[in-house]
């Protein structure tokens, strides 16, 4: 005849904050506790599949979840042993079954992580060394960008990216997607048209006086230009103060490394940790 063995709530408790799930195991609920970690696992793993946990907000979502589960668990395992007085032990209450169980939960996390793991090591910091992308970004300001921003998806019109400047190979800069591949762009008295279509130019700023480059053009008309496929045309925010395509010509697609998305060191201590739009 099996003895009676009344389950404790501080061992429930303990073995769910060492293992999610165990504390379940524990109490006799060996398949809900699997389930709840099967369940939460695959639908982090879904979120992330779907896009909807990528860049650094995924990474605080994830976080989010990931403790309120945690705390959930725990929980339900301390309330679950509670009420437990009278509890004859199940074959797998046993530490041999609690062993496996627990290599099982760190087999599925280290799987379930590669993708986070992959992508924390596509994240790099760049500093910007000049205003020509003012206001979105100024000189000094340190920012973190995902270099596998554009493995599945190119970029869009008015994106800020980080490339290789055309020019001077092994220089970074950081300019905003104006033209797209095959596209038709001219820029006539400060306004921007593409494929003969006006364009509202939301993102940039001119001064007065427009300065002079050194081949004494303003820069304040520019084209018509036929950016080729691969190819992308792009410009600094502060577009009276900033040497772009205008001026070294199309970035090839190649030489782009990656999308800034966030703000971490600047001068300007309200700046940090602000979104880069």
């Amino acid at each position: 005849m099996k003895e009676l063995k009344p389950r404790n709530a501080f061992h429930a408790v303990l073995l769910s904050a060492h293992i999610p799930g165990l504390g379940q195991m524990y109490n006799g609920e060996l398949l809900f506790g699997a389930l709840l970690v099967v369940c939460f696992s695959f639908g982090l793993a879904g979120l992330y599949g779907l896009g909807v946990l990528h860049g650094l907000s995924g990474v605080i979502w994830s976080f989010v979840l990931s403790t309120v589960f945690y705390i959930y668990q725990i929980v339900d395992a301390w309330l679950g042993a509670r009420k437990r007085f009278e509890y004859y032990p199940k074959k797998y209450n046993h530490w041999i079954y609690y062993t496996i169980y627990s290599l099982g939960f760190l087999a599925l996390c280290t799987l379930l992580l590669l993708p986070v793991i992959f992508f924390t090591t596509s994240l790099n910091l760049y500093k910007i060394p000049s205003r020509s992308m003012s206001p979105a970004l100024t000189g000094g300001d340190v920012i973190l960008v995902d270099e596998h921003a554009y493995d599945k998806f190119p970029p869009l019109r008015w994106d800020c990216v980080v490339f290789n400047n055309p020019k001077k190979p092994g220089r970074v800069m950081v300019k905003r997607v104006a033209g797209l591949p095959g596209e038709e762009l001219e820029i006539r008295f400060r306004n921007l048209f593409i494929d003969g279509k006006q364009t509202p130019d939301i993102f940039g700023n001119y001064t007065e006086p427009m300065p002079t480059d050194k081949k004494g053009l303003k820069k304040e008309n520019f084209g018509p230009l036929n950016i080729p496929y691969g190819k992308y045309f792009v410009m600094g925010d502060n577009r009276s103060h900033s040497r772009d395509s205008r001026h070294f010509g199309l970035v090839d697609e190649s030489d782009i490394i990656g999308k800034p998305i966030l703000v971490v060191y600047s001068w300007d201590m309200s700046r940090v940790m602000i979104p880069i739009e």
